[in-house]
């Protein structure tokens, strides 16, 4: 396993969490929105 597909796993299961995460708060309201919105223009 190579260091540059080891790093694209692990972007592309941040993805799919990521993507979770925002399923689940979208369930809760859109109190959090700017929150979420907030992490993943840092991520």
């Amino acid at each position: 396993m190579t260091l540059l597909f080891l790093i694209f796993t692990i972007i592309m299961i941040k993805k799919k969490i990521e993507a979770i995460i925002v399923k689940m708060l979208k369930k809760e309201g859109d109190v959090l929105y700017p929150f979420t919105k907030g992490l993943s223009l840092i991520g």
